[in-house]
């Protein structure tokens, strides 16, 4: 599955608003849920990622995804894409440097767009 900056971070600002387990508009639940589990692997939130055992399950897809907190580290990456203007500034950012914002990346080049902006 490819990810989507743009549901990473409607994500983190649900979680963020006290809404985790909202459903994010004009997105397929599993595509929730897989972004949800990248999250919180990567260390942004806090939460349990419940894996499916039938057969017919697809690999890697989570059925469930509870979140219960954002860890300091996503703290740091919503005090940057919190702000329209300033997610848009990073996006530009990534774009010039070549960066691609996987959710590895967002800590990346949200560190770098930092050290620039100072």
């Amino acid at each position: 599955m490819v990810r989507d900056p743009e549901l990473i971070r409607k994500i983190m600002l649900n979680v963020q608003g006290g809404d985790p387990q909202a459903k994010v508009n004009g997105y397929a639940n599993d595509v929730v849920n897989y972004h949800k589990a990248q999250l919180i692997k990567q260390g942004l939130l806090e939460g349990t990622v419940n894996y499916p055992t039938s057969k017919d399950s697809v690999p890697g897809i989570p059925d469930f995804v509870m979140i219960w907190d954002i860890t300091p580290a996503g703290h740091d990456v919503l005090a940057v894409i919190a702000s329209d203007t300033k997610w848009n500034h990073v996006k530009a950012f990534a774009a010039r440097t070549g960066r691609t914002l996987t959710v590895e990346g967002f800590k990346l080049v949200l560190s770098e767009y930092l050290k620039h902006k100072r």
